[in-house]
């Protein structure tokens, strides 16, 4: 007679788990459970009471369900002391975390377990309390991070406005609007990095800084038509498209500011020409700020180019190993592939981004490489009940979250390089998910 079905395989179960504890571990969380002489299972509360888990039928059995249980209940209590490192490191988000806490708890309510019931429902206590007060101490920092950026955009739009209210005959106009070009991209600075204020207070600070902003470009207007009536409209239009060059030289949207230089350089050639010397001089200023953003736009393509083809050279490498490695492969040597290979498939995926024709290609080869550990595994996962598997059910889990997470950075994520990077792990681990499922 052996123990009764139910837990041969929470035992099987048990004997997948990747979490290995102290014999004294065991012992001490054994303390608070035993198995009467009719075999049946007790959990002992710290009140005194009993409480029975189930029955085994062969007493030689004895000390192995204890150790099941035991661990069962040590599973829990890390599972606690990991949700903890996570609230005080504040990496992970705060709906998140109270998730996590909320599913650690049902498991308690719902698992049978051996161990100190009353420390495992004080670890939770602390939890929800830890959680109470990072929440606390976050709205505090959003609070104090908009009374930042409150003060900050405020000095801006104080600047401009002393700014447009001095303007006089001594003025100088260039220097000048240096000085609302900065405040300007100091203010499109504090978009990026500072919290956003609320939608009626950002509006009525940037409804006075466009109006200081637009009182100075009316008084310099006038003040050039005033001093320079005998300019003639040619070289208006070229000093104004000059100035819109200088705007968009420290441009790093290359797309959209390239099709803008092009719309200047066309306007350029439609707007007339005066004298040659005054005409290669203002010709000179504009092709300043075209070459500045266009040199630095080369610069940007060589570096990506750089980056890609490094990352293509990292990829290869790593082909070159996995290709060697599933060579190997096995039914005595099936474990040590698996427990090799992960690390370099996971350094495959976070290797960046690489040219769309050779991410193709080099996910083809990847493929082909691992295929014979796939038919391995398939083979394999043919004959077990992928429903009840602890290995199967936890590797596609781990496959399905990763894929939920990508889903997610993708919502929000704006920068191009960071999508593509995130759509092509994307595309591998749903090969995954479709070779497992």
């Amino acid at each position: 007679m052996g123990i009764t079905p139910n837990i041969m395989a929470q035992t099987h179960q048990n004997n997948t788990s990747l979490t290995t504890y102290s014999d004294s571990d065991l012992i001490q969380a054994k303390q608070y459970g035993f198995i009467d002489n009719n075999g049946t299972i007790y959990l002992k509360n710290s009140d005194g009471t009993t409480q029975p888990l189930g029955s085994i039928t062969d007493m030689k059995d004895k000390d192995t369900i204890l150790n099941l249980y035991a661990r069962r209940y040590l599973d829990l209590k890390q599972r606690a002391l990991l949700l903890k490192q996570h609230i005080q490191t504040a990496h992970t988000k705060l709906r998140t975390l109270a998730t996590s806490i909320a599913t650690l708890q049902k498991d308690i309510t719902t698992t049978k377990y051996i161990g100190d019931n009353t420390s495992l429902q004080n670890q939770i206590t602390e939890l929800s309390q830890l959680l109470t007060q990072k929440e606390t101490e976050l709205k505090e920092q959003h609070r104090q991070a908009l009374k930042t950026s409150l003060t900050a955009r405020t000095t801006i739009v104080t600047k401009a406005e002393a700014l447009a209210q001095g303007l006089d005959e001594s003025t100088n106009w260039k220097n000048t609007a240096e000085e609302f070009k900065a405040l300007f991209a100091e203010w499109q600075g504090l978009q990026k990095t500072q919290v956003r204020l609320d939608e009626a207070t950002e509006k009525e600070l940037w409804g006075r800084f466009s109006a200081a902003r637009s009182s100075f470009n009316e008084a310099r207007h006038a003040w050039i038509e005033q001093r320079e009536q005998d300019h003639e409209k040619v070289r208006r239009a070229k000093k104004d498209l000059i100035e819109q060059a200088r705007l968009l030289e420290d441009s790093r949207d290359f797309a959209a500011t390239s099709k803008e230089f092009s719309r200047l350089m066309e306007d350029w050639k439609h707007a007339g020409r005066i004298n040659k010397q005054e005409d290669d001089a203002l010709w000179a200023e504009f092709r300043k700020s075209a070459d500045v953003f266009f040199t630095t736009r080369e610069e940007e393509r060589t570096r990506v180019a750089l980056e890609e083809q490094a990352n293509v050279a990292r990829k290869e490498a790593l082909l070159e190993q996995i290709t060697a490695l599933v060579s190997t492969i096995s039914a005595t040597t099936i474990d040590h592939v698996k427990k090799e290979i992960n690390p370099l498939l996971d350094a495959w995926d976070e290797v960046g981004h690489v040219p769309q024709e050779q991410f193709i290609e080099l996910e083809k080869k990847l493929s082909t490489a691992t295929a014979p550990l796939t038919s391995f595994e398939e083979k394999k996962w043919s004959e077990i009940n992928t429903s009840t598997d602890h290995r199967y059910v936890s590797f596609k889990e781990q496959i399905m979250n990763r894929l939920h997470n990508i889903d997610m950075q993708l919502a929000t994520e704006t920068d191009p390089q960071t999508r593509q990077k995130l759509q092509d792990e994307k595309v591998a681990k749903k090969q995954w998910l479709e070779t497992i499922s």
